[in-house]
């Protein structure tokens, strides 16, 4: 052995203490950094393995206002596997010792047969009833920051008359786990998801015949860009104004044939993240439906 080989190994084992620990800490650094990924990637399949049994949808749209007639030439786009539309509103929402304002989201569902995208998880309560009027299930979260019970009376101003809703139970959504209106951080205490029969809101805001909101699951290995872009030309011809938001790799504005007025570009405050986890491209603006009496009568090209 060469004289350095033995110096070495001396001064080893003199500080054999400070070498053990260091090679501890190391190896306790190397093991948090794999149980990191490990814990990540099964967060992750977690989250995917949910979204695909409550048939999370892949593409969002909403319309100011369009006839059930469109649904065919929507379905036949190609890479469309799945269509679901529905009316969808936003009303101010007071409940007896709270101080508003609060909003509900109210969302018609036919509760004779439930919805195949977004399903629905009962938590407490029961159903509507199919064709009741003023019952309602809320989002158990907002149930629960508010510390309500079954039988709570709310009033919603909707389409300018208030109406009488009683909570009969309480449901979970894959589209409201992250509750929000549009802002960037979760809103429990001030928004709530309320789903409602489809019929009697219709009837309340005209839609009989019509939606204002559609749902799209693609086929497996489709476009989902290129499906956004066919929406847009098939659709957008006939509405005022279209936002369609992706869950995937793109979020795409789509007004018509992309018309927008300047001023309606500064008026797009808030933002929207969808289900990936990540913001590949942040569309911020508050819902179609609500900026659609604002930009309706844009039509300077987009520059």
């Amino acid at each position: 052995m060469k004289a350095l080989n033995r110096k070495l190994t001396r001064d080893l084992w003199a500080t054999k203490t400070q070498v053990v620990s260091i090679a501890l800490v190391i190896a306790c650094g190397i093991g948090a950094f794999i149980a990191a990924f490990s814990t990540h990637d099964s967060l992750l399949s977690s989250r995917e393995r949910y979204y695909d049994s409550a048939r999370f949808p892949h593409v969002f749209s909403q319309v100011k206002r369009a006839p059930d007639s469109l649904v065919p030439a929507i379905r036949a786009i190609s890479g469309v596997s799945e269509v679901e539309t529905r009316v969808v509103q936003d009303a101010q929402l007071s409940i007896e010792g709270v101080v508003p304002p609060m909003i509900a989201r109210l969302i018609g569902v036919d509760f004779a047969q439930l919805p195949a995208m977004n399903r629905l998880t009962l938590k407490s309560g029961r159903w509507p009833a199919p064709g009741a009027k003023n019952e309602v299930v809320v989002n158990q979260r907002f149930m629960e920051a508010r510390h309500l019970g079954l039988g709570t009376r709310a009033t919603v101003l909707l389409n300018g008359k208030l109406e009488h809703l009683t909570i009969v139970g309480t449901a979970l959504s894959p589209e409201y786990i992250y509750a929000t209106r549009g802002g960037g951080m979760p809103d429990d205490e001030w928004f709530a998801g309320f789903w409602t029969d489809a019929e009697p809101l219709a009837g309340a805001l005209d839609m009989q015949g019509a939606f204002n909101s559609v749902l799209l699951r693609l086929a497996h290995g489709a476009s989902q860009p290129a499906v956004i872009a066919a929406l847009d030309q098939h659709v957008g011809d006939a509405l005022a104004q279209l936002q369609t938001l992706g869950n995937g790799e793109e979020v795409i504005l789509a007004l018509g044939r992309g018309v927008l007025d300047k001023i309606g570009i500064a008026q797009l405050l808030g933002t929207y993240e969808h289900r990936c986890g990540h913001r590949d491209r942040i569309i911020e603006g508050e819902h179609a439906h609500e900026l659609g009496g604002r930009i309706a009568h844009t039509r300077q090209p987009l520059r």
